[in-house]
């Protein structure tokens, strides 16, 4: 009872000789990251990161928005062993790489476009979870459909200019939907 009557004298008297301890709030730093709100396309990016992060072929890539651009990007810059691999590894990892991702869209790597549905398994994670027809009056199915047409997958792989003759990287780059990627020495 003693010990009791203790915890509850110390509890009672930290509230009046410290009354601010526990009034911590958000001060004008915070606030206007509390006020914004989260977009679909914000939401849809951090789905498709975790997604991608779950994908061991996959892990280490970045998915973001690009603003100048208009388009989502999902994009991976390999740096290990530069010393090592010749720029005919470098494009069979680019190969690859479009393969896994465009796979894990529900997209045909080869002859490109989705495999079953209006639109890849991408787009769906910007979309809202449950049934929904339309957004903001427009139909969701062809909205994911045209959302679609703004993924670009972007594959960088950096070389020993040493051994590369000049080329410090392999850049590969080409739309979800698409067939095959554009491959560019970098010197």
């Amino acid at each position: 009872m003693r010990r009791l009557l203790s915890v509850a004298f110390l509890s009672a008297s930290c509230g009046v000789f410290y009354p601010n301890v526990a009034i911590a709030g958000p001060d004008e730093i915070t606030n206007p990251f509390i006020k914004d709100t989260v977009s679909m396309l914000d939401w849809g990016v951090l789905r498709l990161q975790l997604r991608l992060d779950q994908n061991d072929g996959l892990r280490g890539s970045r998915v973001y928005f690009d603003w100048d651009a208009n388009q989502i990007f999902v994009s991976k810059w390999e740096i290990l062993n530069p010393s090592t691999t010749r720029i005919n590894e470098a494009k069979d990892e680019c190969t690859k790489f479009f393969e896994t991702v465009r796979l894990s869209a529900g997209v045909r790597p080869v002859r490109g476009g989705t495999l079953s549905t209006l639109h890849s398994s991408f787009a769906d994670l910007f979309s809202h979870a449950g049934f929904t027809r339309n957004v903001n009056g427009e139909d969701l199915e062809t909205l994911l459909a045209d959302l679609d047409r703004k993924f670009l997958i972007e594959y960088r792989r950096f070389l020993d200019p040493d051994i590369n003759e000049g080329a410090y990287a392999l850049e590969c780059r080409g739309a979800l939907l698409e067939a095959g990627f554009s491959v560019k020495e970098l010197r």
